[in-house]
This record gives C-alpha cells, structure tokens and sequence, in this order.
C-alpha cells in the first residue's frame, strides 16, 4: 500500500460521521485509488458502522463496476443486517451466489443463518444447513449456534437438539449451552433445560458464565423446587457469580421467592456487598407478593433510605 493509500485508510478509519465519510469518498473516488478494492471495502465499512445504509448500497452498487471481492459482499449483508433490513440481506446473498466466483465462507454463511432466524424464515434456512454440511463447517462454533439459534426461532425444537448434540463437545462455547438451556425454558421444558446446564457443568470446555446460571435460575423458577434453587445458589457461589454477578443475584432473590423462601431469600440479598436498585425491587417485590412486611420494611431501610439521605445531601451540597 502507497502512501497515500495508507492515508485514505487512516481517514476512513478515523471518520466519526457520514459527512467526513463522504467527503473522503469523494476525495478517494477522483484520486488515483478510485479503484482499489480495499479501500473501497474501508469506506463501505464504515458507512455500514455509520449506519449510512444508503450510501453503502450507491457505493456497493458502484464497486460492481471497479470491482467487488468476497470481504466487500460481506461487509454489505452485515450492514444490511445491522440496520434491520433481513430480506434486502438474503436478496444480497443470493445476488453473490448468482454472480458467480465467490464462494461463500463460515461468516458469510452464519450471517445469513442469523438472517433466516430474524425472518423466520425455515425453508431458506435448511437450505443454508445443506450447505454448510456441504462445505464441512456444520461443527464450527459461530455457524454451530447460529443454526441452533435458528431452529429454535423457528420453533423447530427438535432439529435444534439434533445440531446441537452433533456438534462435538470441544466446539461448544457458552453461547451453545445457553442457547439450547434458553429454547427448552421458554417452552416450558424447565428439567430439559437444566439437564443442559448439568451436562455443561459437567462436559463444557469453558464451563458455564453468569448467563448460564441466570438461564439455569430462571428454568427453576419455573419449577419452583427449592432444592434445586439451594444447588444452584451453591454452585453459583463456587464458580463466583453469587459475589460478582448482579444478574444471578436478583434471579437467585426472584428464585427464593418464587419458591416461598423468603428467609433464604433474605440470605442472599444480605451477602450482596454492592446493592442495586434492581436487587433491592427484586427483593422487595417477591416480599410483598408474599405480604411478609416485616421483611419489607428491612429491604426499604437497608437501601432505599441511604439512597433516599444521599440524594438530599447531593442537593445541599
């Protein structure tokens, strides 16, 4: 790259509105570089990052003629995607595959997976499953969830388990377990889902994150069986959640609720060092669904009138 290519692709990457995006497109376009493919690239980019969808389109539309490659494809479906426009997007694809010379790779591919999701799309969607299984990349992990996440969105529960169990365990991230423990909780499936979180905390690689408990919390919510809720607070104070995670916190506080156990509740709203608004609504609510005032009255005292003295003080001060 030249030096003053260098430069257009330092002003690209440095512009921070459409109008600096533009002008440096026009500057680009009557230079010596109007027909490098990798600026042209930058500059659609970032018109897509600006969220100037338009421009991205005219300039997209106009590199068909000074020359479009497999990044440039690309970065046009996930702008179109960006701002919402699915079927522009699987018009897009299909336009690329039609084209001719340019083969689909697995961020392409999981792109449009996504595509199919949002759209709800099912029939396209096998399609895009035939083709991955084609290329060989079924296993791999972005185009893995993305299938999942797919048949779910469709409500195909079952072809979802069926990705997601061939999927070798060593390829599954949390994205994987949760979206599988996700899908089964909102269908009400509350023991299938938390068999999932048992064979992630078993065989995960990584182990389960803040949003696998939260989701494990949230299915046994659903059952309502207090012996699981004082398992998963045990486990989640061994993997660290119950002292770092504020999300797990208030789904343990809505769990105990749930379950009718205010004191446990009580418990694990008293060991959160740094106590949120939302920790103490959660609290709060579930005691006053259960008409427990006393505890109520302790859960307004310890937060809210702190809360309440050091606003005044904000404003004498």
């Amino acid at each position: 790259m030249g030096a003053n290519a260098a430069a257009f692709a330092s002003l690209l990457r440095g512009a921070t509105n459409l109008s600096q995006c533009r002008w440096i497109l026009e500057q680009l376009i009557n230079s010596r570089y109007a027909g490098d493919i990798f600026l042209g690239n930058l500059a659609l980019q970032m018109f897509g990052k600006l969220h100037g969808i338009g421009d991205a389109r005219a300039l997209f539309h106009r590199m068909a003629q000074t020359g479009r490659n497999l990044f440039s494809w690309s970065i046009m479906i996930s702008a179109l995607c960006r701002d919402g426009h699915h079927r522009e997007a699987l018009g897009c694809y299909h336009a690329m595959n039609l084209e001719g010379g340019i083969e689909a790779d697995m961020v392409i591919l999981s792109t449009v997976i996504g595509v199919c999701s949002a759209l709800q799309n099912l029939c396209e969607g096998r399609k895009l499953h035939d083709r991955v299984a084609g290329c060989g990349l079924e296993s791999d992990t972005v185009v893995h969830n993305a299938l999942v996440s797919m048949y779910v969105k469709c409500g195909c529960l079952d072809d979802a388990r069926a990705v997601f169990d061939a999927t070798p365990t060593r390829e599954k991230d949390a994205v994987s377990w949760n979206v599988m423990m996700a899908a089964y909780s909102s269908r009400g499936k509350f023991q299938q889902a938390l068999e999932i979180f048992n064979d992630c905390l078993l065989h995960s690689v990584q182990g389960p994150d803040a949003v696998s408990f939260v989701t494990a919390i949230s299915a046994c919510c659903g059952l309502k069986d207090v012996k699981q809720a004082r398992a998963l607070e045990e486990l989640s104070c061994s993997h660290g959640f119950l002292e770092t995670s504020v999300a797990v916190q208030n789904s343990l506080i809505n769990l105990y609720g749930k379950c009718a156990s205010l004191s446990e509740a009580r418990l694990v709203f008293d060991r959160i060092a740094s106590k949120t608004a939302l920790s103490v609504r959660a609290a709060v609510m579930e005691v006053m669904l259960r008409r427990e005032e006393k505890f109520c009255h302790r859960f307004v005292i310890a937060f809210m009138l702190p809360s309440i003295l050091m606003w005044c003080l904000g404003l004498v001060f």
